[in-house]
């Protein structure tokens, strides 16, 4: 099948659910078969940071079987890594490995930083500003939502389009109607010929598996290299509780705010309601929802059969 754009592959779906492991088997399946290198990318906001291992559930060298990895260990913890800097950075990676004839597997459960990936925008004319993008960076989204509404009133700018939903979409409409006073049409284009894996499963399935992996890692020393990064003065207790669920959950126990059974158990209801709002992000998501294709994640050979017919 010939292609108009370069090809990407994803796989996307909520945390546990196997992403990782699937992408691994996927490179070697496309090697062995149809002698396709692939090489993954990461698309996991806290997996960029060094250091933060098993709390994040980065993939180990053993697990990688030989397929190289990108966008793993980008920068140092106590630095802020926004969802622009890591488009910009995945992208030319992907550029590279497609000048090198390498297929591209993008492998992660954040759905910002997949939008931000397989997808551009044209018809913005408005200049990035760097200053007040880094500071609507720290802000959530609900604020981010009352700001957006807030200045389009005064301007009078229509932002019936705009997906309010979209953290990085909202930014950069801000960041429009301030210098332009206005909303220029925005047209939504695919960067590449995307193929898109979801990964769904049985809910109480991945509750289970979200128990377990919690076990596992506490097993493994989850909290030692917490306790590890502290002494070293690499982390502080207050970018800890930024950097997700596990990170802010063992700094509370830390702290002496929680007990070991109180931290267990919060942190596997927290995780919990967090696949809920990954898995509604990608089944809403105007740029995603019609190109994701679901499978649960031990359909391999329908997953095969789907890429074959893809590419």
């Amino acid at each position: 099948m010939r292609y108009s754009k370069p090809r990407v592959i994803t796989v996307l779906g909520p945390t546990a659910i196997g992403k990782s492991d699937l992408a691994v088997s996927i490179s070697l399946w496309l090697k062995k078969i149809h002698n396709i290198n692939c090489e993954i990318i990461s698309a996991d906001s806290r997996q960029v940071y060094k250091h933060l291992n098993l709390g994040t559930g980065k993939i180990t060298i053993e697990e990688m079987k030989g397929v190289p990895h990108h966008m793993l260990d980008v920068v140092n913890p106590d630095q802020e890594y926004s969802v622009f800097k890591y488009a910009e950075d995945a992208t030319k990676i992907i550029d590279d490995l497609h000048s090198r004839n390498i297929l591209p597997i993008i492998c992660g459960g954040t759905g910002l930083y997949i939008n931000a990936l397989l997808f551009e925008t044209k018809g913005a004319s408005a200049k990035q500003n760097p200053e007040l993008r880094e500071k609507l960076e720290r802000e959530t989204l609900v604020y981010l939502q009352n700001e957006l509404k807030n200045i389009a009133e005064k301007c009078n700018a229509n932002i019936s389009n705009i997906d309010i939903q979209n953290k990085r979409r909202v930014i950069r409409a801000i960041e429009i109607i301030t210098e332009l006073k206005y909303i220029p049409e925005i047209l939504i284009n695919n960067k590449y010929e995307n193929i898109i894996i979801g990964l769904d499963i049985d809910y109480e399935v991945l509750k289970e598996r979200i128990k377990n992996r919690i076990d596992k890692r506490l097993k493994d020393g989850m909290i030692q290299e917490v306790e590890n990064l502290l002494m070293e003065n690499k982390i502080t207790h207050e970018r800890l509780q930024k950097l997700g669920l596990e990170y802010k959950f063992i700094s509370d126990y830390l702290t002496g705010m929680l007990t070991m059974d109180q931290f267990k158990e919060q942190l596997y209801f927290a995780i919990i309601h967090y696949t809920k709002r990954q898995k509604t992000w990608f089944k809403n998501n105007k740029e995603l929802k019609e190109k994701i294709v679901w499978f649960e994640p031990q359909d391999i050979s329908a997953i095969e059969n789907f890429i074959q017919t893809s590419i």
